[in-house]
């Protein structure tokens, strides 16, 4: 699951059990675990969510690196083969 969907993902479900809290269908118990449960889960959330971004940064840097490198093979390769008709 992408880090922004699973993000909406417990956002949702938070909502839900304030909801569900407000509209008295869960227990006032329940509803004060279930809240502190989602309390404790959304800056674990919020990591996940920096953590993956920063994956996706990497790994869009590292394409655009292999990009340059086989570039600079092929400028190399180009150069040495002018440089060998030459001689």
């Amino acid at each position: 699951m992408p880090a922004r969907a699973l993000d909406t993902s417990v956002t949702a479900a938070a909502q839900r059990v304030i909801g569900a809290a407000g509209d008295g269908s869960l227990r006032p118990r329940h509803a004060k675990q279930l809240r502190k449960i989602m309390e404790e889960v959304a800056p674990v959330v919020d990591n996940f969510v920096r953590i993956a971004e920063r994956g996706n940064q990497l790994a869009r840097s590292s394409a655009q690196l292999a990009h340059d490198v086989e570039q600079l093979a092929t400028a190399v390769d180009d150069f040495a083969t002018k440089r060998a008709e030459t001689r």
